[in-house]
């Protein structure tokens, strides 16, 4: 390999191996779900810290933003989903994660505390769960 070139801001890189010139696009993987003709998708936008987190209802083409920190996942089913994502705090020695349960819009309907690092994260029409290594919580 002779050279490595990687676009500013976007996310195309070009190798030259040789006499050959290799251009490829990175596709990062999102956070997404779908629910109720809702998708919910989440990303990092450049000049923030926090994930973007857009509610696009496909039917009537209208979208609402919201911004949370340390998005870890989203599941949904029915008309509801669900948003993992881990609580900052300065003065806890212990870290908590936040399952909060939102509307096809993003306004939160429900929300729970947990102390158990959430790895895996489904749902159902009734019923979240939430499992890390060891723990599963059921919701």
């Amino acid at each position: 390999m002779n050279s490595v070139a990687w676009e500013g801001f976007g996310l195309r890189v070009v190798l030259a191996i040789d006499s050959n010139v290799l251009f490829a696009n990175i596709q990062p993987e999102y956070i997404w779900a779908y629910f109720n003709s809702t998708v919910v998708f989440a990303y990092r936008k450049p000049e923030r810290n926090d994930m973007c987190i857009t509610f696009w209802n496909t039917k009537i083409n209208e979208k609402s933003v919201k911004y949370m920190k340390s998005l870890t996942h989203i599941a949904a089913c029915g008309d509801y989903c669900v948003l993992v994502s881990k609580l900052i705090d300065e003065g806890e020695t212990k870290p908590t994660w936040m399952i909060t349960l939102c509307n096809a819009i993003g306004c939160p309907v429900e929300s729970k505390k947990l102390n158990i690092e959430p790895k895996f994260c489904t749902m159902n029409a009734t019923h979240i769960i939430v499992a890390s290594d060891d723990v599963v919580y059921y919701w």
